[in-house]
């Protein structure tokens, strides 16, 4: 695999001292295993003589030329069955010998291997940080990004330790065949640790090449790739704050809100008791009570007949409400935004006190309907409704107060009905 290799001033190398290297490295590569491969198969051919010249033992016994056996021949026979048990444990331990010099021969070169590859990366990794490619990489975000992946993934991914033990070093001649197949098994274990390590670390080394020949081509940043990640921090630090402020904004925002709705409940309360005291001194000097004098929350009850006679106006003054847009009402201050279109909803408006009919009801209406902040977000037609600029516009000025009032009127009146014809929401 070829890539861009630098020196520590930060000029790339000639190309052809490059591929010497590859071709160099290659040759160890191919000479290593031509050594593990003649090693195996000495190893083999040992193995398979001693197995050749035991069997040649028991197939051919020493004939006996006297058929007559003399005494003291049983003790013969049995000191030659012996001594044949013994050489066949012997050769059965020296190929559980073989076996573990073959796994220890294997296992060796993948620690080779893993410890050189974990050393390419590293340089690699270092150099990148501050030569020539490495500023082309700190010029392009989505590579910068890609690199700074790469660089956590190698610090804080790094695959299971290798246990500390002396497996690959151990004399193995003077162990019995019992702990020679515990070391055995320990020593495969091992391996496989070992090759899962090596996948890991050639894996993001053969990453970093390809990351590195991507930006080749690139124009270079004027900063070299280890102070662009660090602006790059900071600048995610900064951005981080500014997330965190803006929340607190936002909060401080809704809680005011929500303040200011709790006070105008109260006021709500207060202008309620004394809209019934004054019911009550009514009642004690014999005027009679009607719908809307009892309770300013209460609609008066509206007919069909009225509504149809009424539905031009109500289409031409209530346009705010019912065109369909993204927010709804959530307080008597803030509206909240939904992901689907629909108009206002006649229960929200009743229920944030827009429809009651006093001054407080009529300021609700007009933040509701007349609202254009940014922070609001009200995307329907104001229409004939007045757009809101302060909630004096009531006191300052008739012609919005008388505006506010009718639309009001004709929502109270005729909210059900509209809500039927799908004017309003439920």
């Amino acid at each position: 695999m070829s890539a861009d290799v630098t020196n520590n001033g930060g000029a790339s190398s000639n190309p052809a001292s490059v591929a010497q290297r590859n071709r160099s490295t290659q040759r160890k590569w191919r000479y290593s295993g031509f050594l593990v491969m003649l090693s195996i198969a000495v190893l083999m051919l040992s193995i398979v003589g001693a197995a050749f010249i035991l069997q040649q033992s028991k197939d051919s016994p020493t004939p006996n030329p006297n058929p007559v056996k003399p005494s003291g021949a049983t003790g013969t026979r049995d000191r030659a069955g012996s001594a044949t048990s013994a050489s066949v444990a012997k050769i059965e331990l020296e190929m559980q010998r073989s076996r573990f010099a073959i796994e220890l021969v294997y296992a060796s070169r993948a620690d080779r291997q893993l410890q050189s590859v974990k050393t390419d990366l590293s340089k690699l990794l270092d150099s990148t940080l501050h030569d020539s490619v490495g500023k082309r990489i700190a010029g392009n975000e989505q590579l910068l990004l890609r690199f700074r992946a790469l660089e956590q993934s190698a610090q804080t991914g790094k695959p299971k330790p290798i246990e500390d033990d002396s497996s690959l070093e151990r004399d193995v001649r003077n162990v019995n065949a019992e702990t020679l197949q515990e070391l055995r098994a320990s020593l495969k274990t091992k391996r496989n640790t070992i090759d899962e390590a090596l996948e890991f670390y050639w894996q993001r080394l053969s990453y970093l090449h390809n990351l590195r020949e991507s930006a080749a081509s690139l124009p270079p940043s004027e900063y070299d790739l280890q102070t662009a990640i660090s602006l790059y921090k900071a600048e995610l630090t900064r951005h981080a704050d500014k997330v965190s402020s803006e929340a607190a904004r936002k909060l401080k925002v809704s809680l005011d809100g929500e303040r200011s709705h709790a006070i105008g409940e109260l006021k709500q309360s207060d202008e309620l008791v004394k809209s019934l005291d004054s019911h009550l001194k009514d009642v004690t000097s014999g005027k009679p009570l009607t719908s809307q004098t009892v309770n300013p929350r209460t609609p008066p009850l509206a007919s069909r007949d009225d509504y149809n006679r009424e539905l031009e106006e109500i289409r031409a003054n209530l346009i705010a409400f019912t065109t369909p847009g993204y927010v709804q009402p959530k307080s008597a201050d803030t509206l909240v935004y939904h992901k689907k279109k629909a108009p206002y909803s006649y229960s929200a408006l009743q229920r944030v006190g827009a429809l009651d009919d006093t001054p407080v009801g009529r300021a609700i209406l007009l933040r509701i309907g007349g609202s254009k902040s940014a922070t609001q977000q009200n995307d329907r037609p104001l229409g004939n409704f007045p757009r809101m600029n302060s909630i004096e516009q009531l006191k300052l000025d008739k012609n919005v107060n008388a505006r506010v009032t009718e639309a009001q009127r004709l929502l109270r009146q005729y909210g059900p009905l509209m809500v039927e014809d799908g004017l309003l929401s439920p």
